[in-house]
């Protein structure tokens, strides 16, 4: 895979896979949570800093697109979506 290419779907996929375990997981998660379950669980090749601050930008990304919420820490996926 070329790099460009590579750039493009790393973020897709982290997106889909912060989605499908908030999902999973309707009493919500942190965000030290999710991140801790993605470097564990997957096959990240970046630093768990790098990390965190792609999750950040994914997660403030859904809550914008008002797929997801924040409340007292805990991030949940808004299911009635349109």
């Amino acid at each position: 895979m070329k790099i460009a290419e590579r750039v493009i779907r790393e973020p897709c996929l982290l997106r889909k896979a912060i989605r499908e375990l908030l999902l999973k997981n309707p009493e919500g998660l942190t965000k030290k949570e999710i991140c801790t379950f993605l470097i564990v669980h997957s096959k990240y090749a970046g630093t768990r800093r790098n990390l965190e601050s792609q999750a950040n930008s994914i997660l403030k990304t859904l809550v914008d697109e008002k797929k997801i919420e924040i409340k007292d820490r805990r991030i949940f996926v808004l299911l009635h979506q349109n």
